[in-house]
């Protein structure tokens, strides 16, 4: 996985964002700081 925003692989798991559709895994990217989560899409 990759960070959106620098695109460095030096992401750690930083809890979870809670919404209308349940929990979400949030991530940190170490290399800029930057807070994201990823939309996991059913294929």
């Amino acid at each position: 996985m990759n960070c959106p925003e620098c695109r460095s692989n030096k992401v750690v798991r930083m809890g979870f964002i809670v919404t209308r559709n349940g929990k979400k895994q949030r991530y940190r990217c170490n290399k800029c700081g930057r807070t994201f989560y990823v939309n996991k899409q059913k294929v």
